[in-house]
């Protein structure tokens, strides 16, 4: 075949080109991955563009397709940038002559979408690169595609969902005696001004210490869960769904939710069963000392009194406290410090349950979501922030983006398919009875009346 001389050519004078500059001394190891990886391309580019010739000639001769299809066009055009570069492909327009419908059989037989401008493994490499780096520096790493615009990579998050609970789920439930929940947001700016939560809760079983040169604590089974959700109780429902599938809750004892306090936290009590919700250290910490303003010597002890259960105490020095001569700001601040600390003083005391870890809910915000949301002045639209929230939470997760995509488009083809035959079942209905149609006055006439209403409602117009 001419294209398999036009490969092992092509190879042969790459391979000849490096030695001779490895023989003076200008080829780094560096250069001869990227020359042989450059020369893979352009041979697999050619590879596939010769197949889809192929394809489309054995489809051109196929007796069964004579009889069903007749050719409108030829060599219609169709450009698609991949990971190896663009590939043209060559492809042959059809009619189908029982239906009327127009389809190239080419695209058909290799599932590509009518107006697909790059193919799922492009698809995929941008997502798994826009899930870190900006839009721009996204699209600036694919050197040898035709797409260069940062909205090309835009069009892509926003047109693909990813869902972080479509990652795999273990192969059977769990028997645990206790689940830990923590729960926290990252403040979002967003293109119209404005600032909105993007909220995350991961559920894990234990944490263990790693065995590593650098000490550090790990989470076990852990699973993330992240959106806008609007809804709070939306986004408990689909923990607790996780929770039914991943775990026996019949042997679970305990689960722990812990957080700032946030109502919407909070709330996840009430979906979630044999559940308690425990205030987080770093909160608590954060408020006594702005309770200690101008005085922070009285910081341990305010420590001393809450986890003694002394509530009275500590009443007694926020009344002492405002009975001072105080400037705004600090009557303010002891005053959100006495609500605060009161307010949670029950989820205060369940910090001292021996089987309570604690919150990492701050350190996860930083690495799941404000590492591509906030660390930096960005302006996102709500599509985009939560599409890129959901893909890191889902790659967290363990899930692969391609698997993601592939399970997409099988979806999106059986839609397709569905809506087709819909199309068809319908015009060979109307076919079927435009005889009785055509003959009663309520649809042929401009007068509308009750009975046309109904008529042309059974016709379908």
């Amino acid at each position: 075949m001419d294209i398999i001389q036009h490969v092992m050519t092509e190879i042969s004078k790459m391979m000849s080109r490096n030695i001779e500059l490895t023989q003076n001394k200008q080829l780094p190891f560096n250069e001869l991955i990227s020359n042989v990886q450059e020369t893979m391309n352009q041979v697999g580019i050619a590879l596939v563009e010769d197949y889809i010739v192929q394809l489309d000639t054995i489809l051109r001769k196929d007796t069964t397709r004579k009889e069903l299809y007749h050719v409108q066009r030829n060599k219609d055009q169709k450009l698609i940038a991949t990971t190896m570069g663009d590939i043209i492909l060559d492809r042959t327009y059809y009619k189908n002559k029982q239906t009327g419908e127009f389809s190239y059989l080419v695209d058909d037989y290799l599932e590509l979408e009518p107006h697909a401008r790059m193919d799922l493994g492009l698809t995929a490499a941008i997502l798994e690169k826009a899930k870190d780096l900006s839009y721009q520096k996204t699209i600036d790493s694919f050197k040898n595609i035709s797409i260069h615009s940062r909205s090309s990579v835009m069009n892509v998050v926003h047109k693909h969902l990813v869902e972080p609970t479509e990652a795999d789920l273990p192969a059977h439930k769990k028997s645990i005696d206790r689940l830990y929940i923590e729960a926290d947001e990252d403040h979002v700016a967003y293109q119209d001004g404005t600032n909105r939560f993007m909220k995350l809760v991961y559920v894990y079983e234990g944490r263990k210490e790693s065995t590593g040169i650098t000490k550090r604590v790990e989470l076990q089974g852990k699973r993330y869960f992240t959106g806008l959700y609007p809804d709070n109780d939306d986004l408990w429902e689909t923990v607790l769904d996780y929770l039914e599938e991943a775990y026996d809750l019949n042997q679970v004892k305990k689960i722990y939710i812990s957080g700032d306090g946030a109502a919407w936290i909070k709330s996840g009590t009430k979906m979630i069963p044999k559940s308690e919700f425990v205030l987080d250290y770093f909160h608590l910490s954060k408020y006594i000392k702005k309770a200690c303003i101008g005085h922070h010597e009285w910081i341990s002890n305010l420590y001393r009194w809450i986890y003694s259960n002394e509530k009275e105490l500590l009443k007694l020095y926020f009344k002492t406290r405002l009975d001072d001569d105080l400037r705004e700001s600090e009557r303010k601040a002891l005053e959100e410090s006495r609500r605060y600390i009161l307010r949670h003083w029950e989820a205060i005391q369940k910090q001292k349950d021996p089987n309570y870890y604690g919150c990492s809910a701050e350190g996860h915000i930083s690495h799941i979501l404000s590492a591509r949301l906030s660390s930096r002045p960005l302006g996102w639209s709500l599509t985009g922030a939560e599409h890129i929230a959901k893909l890191r939470a889902y790659t967290f997760n363990g899930g692969d983006i391609k698997t993601a995509l592939k399970r997409e488009n099988k979806t999106r083809i059986r839609q397709l398919a569905i809506k087709k035959l819909d199309k068809r079942v319908n015009r060979k209905y109307t076919q079927q009875f435009q005889p009785v149609y055509g003959g009663l006055p309520a649809l042929t006439q401009y007068k509308k009346s009750p009975l046309s209403f109904v008529l042309k409602g059974i016709r379908g117009k």
